[in-house]
């Protein structure tokens, strides 16, 4: 079995020859060789790839509360800069 399909790595020899039977049956006869390959490959294939877009998808929601933060913060400072310009030239009119 190789690393080259991602068919094979699923799904590993069935649908091989077109026998469902003799291809359960050669699974189950070649036993924990296959099956240690298929795990590697499962993980190479399915498992990797999930972790990685998992870790990804964390590592973005937390830059965007940040960056979300830190406009808000921003947003405040700006309000209330314009509040007390407001309140200064509304003291120095009447």
């Amino acid at each position: 079995m190789t690393d080259s399909s991602l068919y094979q790595a699923l799904y590993g020899h069935l649908g091989g020859n077109g026998n469902i039977i003799d291809d359960v049956a050669e699974f189950f006869r070649e036993g924990d060789e296959h099956a240690s390959m298929n795990m590697v490959l499962n993980s190479m294939y399915l498992v990797i790839p999930a972790l990685w877009i998992g870790f990804l998808s964390w590592a973005g929601v937390k830059v965007g509360n940040g960056i979300s933060s830190a406009i808000q913060g921003g947003a405040k400072e700006a309000k209330s800069g314009t509040n007390d310009g407001i309140n200064t030239s509304k003291s120095v009119v009447k």
